[in-house]
């Protein structure tokens, strides 16, 4: 896909990772912002270290500007933090700092940093059924994907270069995260483990068909 650069968060594993793959493979020029360096299209930063992403943030301007100043720009707020999970009295202050670093003030700063350029932006949010609905010891997880999903509704409407947000339910998707909460006692669903999970291969690929529909509209 000519003239457009996909700025996606996450992609060493699952949903992530398998989109990476669908967009090498289809040459998309890529930035891909992970815990992990794996490959040239890789920065790696920490999102539950806010000062690591206020650093990149700014290199991220830069590079934009200078090899992407026409391009117009699919954001793919993928990465996120499912714990800690349990009761809030349970946990530690840091876990809480780093998950809500993590699931909201880190994707803010890069939202910030997206829609301070003049290039065409396009959000796709990879939320979550749990953001509607009251699981059990997930209080910080659901508030946050709540969260991100309210906040970029201003985003849509505010006077910026974004033309259009998606939010994208994947479903039940056998990732890391089911895996953990499949292992995890203090998580209880009554459907949850009656529900196949979703091949993120095939997640993937519904990703980047959406990422297309959007940018031809």
């Amino acid at each position: 896909m000519q003239d457009v650069l996909y700025v996606i968060t996450g992609t060493t594993r699952g949903i992530g990772h398998e989109t990476k793959k669908i967009l090498l493979d289809n040459n998309c020029d890529i930035i891909s912002i992970n815990r992990d360096k794996v490959d040239s299209h890789d920065y790696k930063v920490d999102l539950s270290h806010v000062e690591g992403v206020s650093a990149l943030s700014y290199y991220l301007r830069e590079k934009i500007k200078k090899d992407y100043p026409n391009h117009t720009i699919v954001f793919v707020n993928n990465a996120f933090s499912l714990g800690p999970i349990g009761k809030i009295s349970d946990f530690r202050n840091y876990e809480i700092i780093n998950s809500l670093t993590t699931n909201i003030f880190s994707p803010l700063i890069l939202l910030k940093l997206l829609t301070e350029l003049s290039n065409r932006l396009y959000i796709i949010n990879i939320t979550s059924g749990a953001a509607h609905s009251t699981n059990k010891h997930l209080g910080i997880y659901s508030s946050s994907k709540l969260f991100i999903e309210n906040f970029l509704k201003f985003i849509e409407i505010e006077n910026n270069n974004c033309l259009k947000v998606y939010n994208f339910d994947p479903g039940v998707t056998k990732t890391g995260m089911h895996e953990m909460l499949s292992r995890d006692e203090s998580f209880y669903n009554e459907n949850f483990n009656k529900i196949t999970p979703n091949d993120p291969a095939l997640v993937a690929n519904d990703l980047y068909n959406i990422s297309k529909e959007l940018i031809s509209d």
